[in-house]
């Protein structure tokens, strides 16, 4: 195993892949579309985890890696509570919701409850029911980590959800599933064009899909294929944003509080 295989491997822990600041991700190239400032806040302090992002991370799990569901998550169920007859906000039960949250926080879980649980297998069901896609998903290489130096020596990094012999695929969940037009004013506004295109041109490959999914009934499913104009507007995004890595963050040139955006409108 080679040095590039043995860092890779370490990817595969997400405690080391987030806290890792050797290499580039691409959660770090949006911050810097942002600012330099904003990546710099980022780096210093890291954020912590939203409701939103250990539900997208749970569901994630459940469709990727399944085994490893019960190691990185704790069911947090509410009719378990010792007084029943009273809500959430008895003195007993606050008690008792404070151990179950100790006790995940101590074994290093996430908290979901049992109802986003059962919203979780809902979307997997909706997901599998279609057999392009069980087909599609259980043929792929899953959570596959990689890492790469750009020409100008820039180590980046990346995991992936779905990748085959021939095309990468990502997984997205939507509280709003609006069709095919609602998804690209979503790629836009969180900059999904650059993750296909970082991705893509990391393993020299051109077919980039991402597989959605709403987060509420009836959990609609859809596979978008990217096109060669989608991943050119990515690729510009990441292009400019590793410019700014190396011009803040590399070389120093300029510094960081002396940023200021300048335009027309």
């Amino acid at each position: 195993m080679n040095k590039q295989e043995k860092f890779n491997e370490k990817l595969l822990d997400d405690n080391f892949y987030y806290s890792d600041k050797t290499h580039v991700s691409c959660s770090m190239l949006k911050h810097l579309l942002k600012s330099p400032a904003h990546l710099e806040n980022y780096l210093k302090n890291p954020p912590k985890s939203t409701p939103a992002m250990v539900f997208g991370s749970a569901f994630h799990c459940m469709v990727l890696e399944p085994d490893k569901f019960n190691d990185n998550f704790y069911i947090l169920d509410v009719n378990l509570r010792p007084e029943q007859e009273k809500g959430m906000t008895s003195k007993i039960n606050k008690a008792w919701k404070a151990e179950e949250l100790t006790y995940a926080s101590d074994a290093n879980k996430e908290i979901i409850t049992m109802d986003e649980l059962e919203k979780i297998e809902l979307m997997c069901a909706s997901l599998f029911k279609h057999p392009k896609i069980a087909k599609l998903i259980s043929e792929s290489q899953k959570e596959e980590p990689i890492s790469w130096s750009t020409v100008d020596g820039i180590k980046c990094k990346g995991k992936l959800d779905l990748k085959s012999f021939d095309f990468i695929a990502d997984i997205k969940t939507t509280a709003e599933f609006g069709g095919i037009d609602k998804f690209k004013y979503d790629c836009k506004k969180y900059n999904y064009d650059m993750q296909a295109a970082f991705y893509s041109d990391a393993l020299f490959m051109d077919q980039f899909k991402f597989i959605v999914i709403g987060k509420n009934y009836p959990y609609d499913v859809a596979i978008y294929d990217v096109s060669p104009e989608f991943l050119e507007a990515g690729r510009a995004k990441y292009t400019y944003a590793l410019e700014m890595y190396d011009k803040y963050f590399v070389s120093c040139s300029d510094q960081v509080s002396d940023y200021m955006e300048t335009g027309v409108l």
